[in-house]
């Protein structure tokens, strides 16, 4: 499935969301589930238009939560909020 970065059918893109937020052990993210998932969509390699297909929310929505990420995280980038994100256990690591 496309959709599911983890190659598992899923219900929903916000039940992915919130399985992430529940994933993260090393501390409570500063993230809302809507920034996690879009970073976690970031983390697997989609673009923000990918990610706002999955999504079914508007490229430009996308872009909003990815920057709130980025300035929460004190990421100078998308790809360093990945990284902070994923070293924090706030993301899954990329499947393969």
């Amino acid at each position: 499935n496309q959709g599911d970065p983890a190659g598992c059918e899923h219900s929903s893109s916000f039940d992915f969301e919130v399985s992430i937020a529940e994933a993260a052990t090393s501390e409570q993210p500063p993230l809302t589930p809507r920034e996690l998932g879009v970073l976690q969509w970031a983390a697997e390699g989609k673009t923000t238009r990918d990610t706002s297909a999955i999504l079914q929310i508007h490229q430009r929505t996308v872009e909003m939560h990815l920057k709130s990420a980025r300035e929460k995280l004190d990421a100078l980038n998308t790809t360093h909020a990945v990284a902070r994100a994923l070293a924090h256990g706030f993301i899954l690591p990329p499947s393969l």
